[in-house]
């Protein structure tokens, strides 16, 4: 009985990798929270141009910052803008003080490496 022809080494290696990328870029997608957008992919893929744009989606730091910010904007509250004003006041004066102690702590480094 003759035996069939076995796959080489390479062979198997190339079939894994056209299973294994693949898999990885969706699952990589799926976890980043990006959406895939097939007909755009394969387009771009051959070379055509879509019409449509492709929509880009804010980061959750900024809209976070948009929900902030619009809270702040329907609040009627004159003692809450007021209390949010001297908390911003307060945190740009501990900001100043940090800075100029890294700008200090930047002087000695630079001593202590001449020495």
């Amino acid at each position: 009985m003759a035996q069939g022809a076995r796959p080489t080494g390479c062979s198997r290696f190339i079939f894994a990798m056209l299973i294994i990328i693949p898999a990885a870029y969706f699952v990589s997608a799926y976890i980043t929270g990006d959406t895939i957008d097939f007909k755009h992919y394969f387009n771009e893929l051959l070379g055509k141009e879509t019409t449509e744009q492709v929509r880009e989606q804010p980061s959750n730091e900024e809209e976070s910052d948009t929900k902030y910010l619009d809270k702040i904007k329907n609040s009627s509250s004159p003692d809450e803008v007021k209390s949010l004003r001297s908390k911003v006041m307060r945190l740009e004066r501990e900001l100043e003080s940090k800075n100029e102690e890294l700008e200090k702590l930047y002087q000695e480094l630079e001593e202590l490496k001449g020495k």
